[in-house]
């Protein structure tokens, strides 16, 4: 266990091959998959470019966050979280 995590740092690649296969085990969708992975290469970013403007501080990032979903679906994050797992049986 050990050596795969430092194996995954050295290639990230690993990291994303497993994370296809944990998805592809549990039942979801390429299309689902990949569009989970697309997310959080997107959320990758945005993240570096906050920390390039000097915001570090988790709370900003929730602030930030928040606005940015309230822009996009008119409801806060919590909000949006709370449908999600009502709706679609989503255990966390």
């Amino acid at each position: 266990m050990g050596s795969e995590r430092i194996d995954k740092t050295a290639d990230p690649e690993l990291a994303i091959d497993r994370a296809l296969e944990t998805y592809l085990k549990k039942g979801y969708s390429r299309n689902w998959i990949n569009q989970r992975l697309n997310t959080i290469e997107v959320r990758k970013k945005r993240i570096d470019e906050w920390e390039k403007r000097y915001i570090t501080d988790k709370r900003d990032f929730a602030i930030l966050t928040d606005e940015i979903t309230q822009a996009w679906v008119g409801k806060t994050t919590r909000q949006v979280t709370v449908r999600l797992y009502a709706c679609c049986n989503v255990v966390k």
